[in-house]
């Protein structure tokens, strides 16, 4: 069992206390608009299961429509303290691509999780902690949805080719590095801006179709294609406690989570209760704090 020291500690402590920080805000901005939102992933696991954040856990998710998001950015970016929060959308890394998730980040801490050149070539954007918004858009049953999907696997491999080098994420066999890399290849003489704009335009053709009543997460990884969605467990809207704050997640929260984590409501073993950052193990000295 990997033991955190203390001073590993009081820095998780530290990235809790900015993660409810920024979700304050966040709920803050969007409940002055009337703008929905929900928690999801983790971030409503822990308000389900420990009803706080997982004790090990070191981000935040929530879950948005994309009318809801559009609706919620201006506003985000004319009240966040800009001393403390940057909102930095996928297209603010220019040709550079990281990924297609909009994210409320902090400033004033900086993860050293990474190469330096890796941080220079993102401007120092992604090692932030943050808080990420994510899309749930209709895909069709059948083989309509499978070719949705499959057209988004093969765009999101194409702007692989923007990402820095080493930074091609995680696939599970031979074929699907082999693919990626095929796909890096191929999407160079590409430009970003048409390859986001293309995701954009794919993962939305169905999202005006009432006849679709199941979703994907379609601004995650290619993992997250694969898991189908049923409208009706997040068309309703719940609090759940985050310590001694409530925050809205879907009603339907057992199935979601049953999807996305199967028996979730078991803890994982012992060994798996520690915190990662980007893969890595939390320690106090991947992190830098600066006062505001």
């Amino acid at each position: 069992m990997i033991r955190l020291s203390p001073e590993d500690n009081r820095v998780l402590e530290r990235i809790h206390q900015i993660n409810l920080e920024t979700l304050l805000e966040v709920d803050r901005i969007a409940e002055r608009h009337g703008v929905p939102y929900q928690l999801t992933f983790g971030g409503l696991l822990g308000a389900v299961r420990h009803k706080d954040f997982i004790p090990w856990d070191n981000d935040v998710d929530v879950m948005i429509t994309r009318e809801d998001f559009a609706r919620l950015k201006p506003f985000l970016e004319a009240e966040l303290d800009p001393v403390k929060y940057e909102l930095v959308m996928p297209e603010d890394y220019g040709e550079k691509y990281l990924d297609m998730v909009p994210r409320v980040n902090y400033r004033l801490a900086d993860v050293h999780a990474f190469p330096p050149e890796q941080e220079d070539y993102y401007d120092g954007k992604m090692n932030k902690i943050a808080l990420d918004f994510f899309f749930f858009d209709r895909v069709p049953k059948g083989i309509r949805g499978r070719i949705q999907v499959f057209r988004l696997m093969v765009l999101y491999g194409l702007l692989n080719s923007k990402r820095y080098a080493g930074n091609m994420g995680q696939y599970p066999n031979l074929f699907y590095r082999a693919a990626a890399a095929t796909l890096r290849f191929l999407g160079k003489p590409f430009k970003t801006e048409t390859l986001r704009n293309r995701v954009l335009k794919l993962a939305t053709m169905y999202d005006h179709d009432p006849s679709v009543t199941t979703y994907r997460l379609t601004n995650d990884t290619i993992h997250s294609f694969g898991i189908e969605m049923p409208g009706a467990c997040m068309a309703e809207t719940v609090r759940y406690p985050v310590g001694e704050y409530m925050f809205p997640g879907p009603a339907g929260a057992d199935e979601f989570l049953t999807r996305w984590y199967g028996d979730y409501m078991t803890l994982p073993p012992e060994e798996e209760q520690v915190p990662h950052v980007f893969n890595r193990l939390l320690t106090a000295d991947l992190f830098t704090f600066r006062e505001s």
